[in-house]
């Protein structure tokens, strides 16, 4: 038997010198339940007060585990076989989240910026001031300035770092100078 409770605490603990979470929800209409808390190996998250855990009864008169939890303020948005993140601030809001898309796409971002990993191999990282990305062929643009995989960079307005040249103005005695030569390394 199983009941769905609203989560009061949640805090850290140990049994028999193991590293393990204890919930404290309230089921309403019944006693406060403290509950161990379970969740897949590697994962390693903290819910909320005011979320809701899933208790299931387990060996032991009355005593349950917390199994589950539901985040009762944020819209899940994952699709059919995605696996997206997010963590929330005090407050519960979304503030940052992972999302690894079923066309294998896989994005990581917040209110300030993202990345995002297409999956050809082709990757974005942006922000507000400004983006890199590198493409699919290996190309490197960076807000419009492009490193070919030869390692030549192009200005956005098509001046090439490794054949371009610098005119000179008349020196002090009056000469008129010639071009610069290009780059040699």
């Amino acid at each position: 038997m199983g009941l769905i409770a609203k989560i009061l605490e949640f805090a850290r603990t140990a049994t028999n010198g193991v590293p393990a979470s204890d919930v404290k929800a309230d089921p309403g209409g019944q006693a406060l339940k403290t509950s161990q808390h379970f969740q897949p190996p590697g994962v390693d998250a903290h819910p909320l007060p005011d979320d809701f855990v899933l208790l299931v009864s387990v060996q032991g008169s009355g005593k349950h585990s917390a199994a589950g939890y539901l985040d009762p303020k944020n819209q899940q948005t994952a699709q059919a076989g995605e696996h997206r993140a997010y963590s929330r601030g005090e407050d519960g809001e979304q503030v940052a989240q992972v999302w690894v898309k079923n066309d294998g796409t896989v994005l990581g971002g917040n209110d300030s910026g993202s990345h995002t990993l297409f999956p050809n191999g082709a990757q974005t990282m942006q922000n507000a001031n400004g983006y890199i990305k590198l493409l699919e062929d290996g190309t490197v643009d960076i807000n419009g300035y492009i490193i070919g995989l030869d390692g030549n960079g192009t200005t956005a307005n098509g001046v090439s770092q490794d054949g371009h040249t610098h005119a000179q103005p008349n020196d002090s005695a009056g000469n008129i100078e010639e071009e610069t030569e290009a780059p040699t390394q």
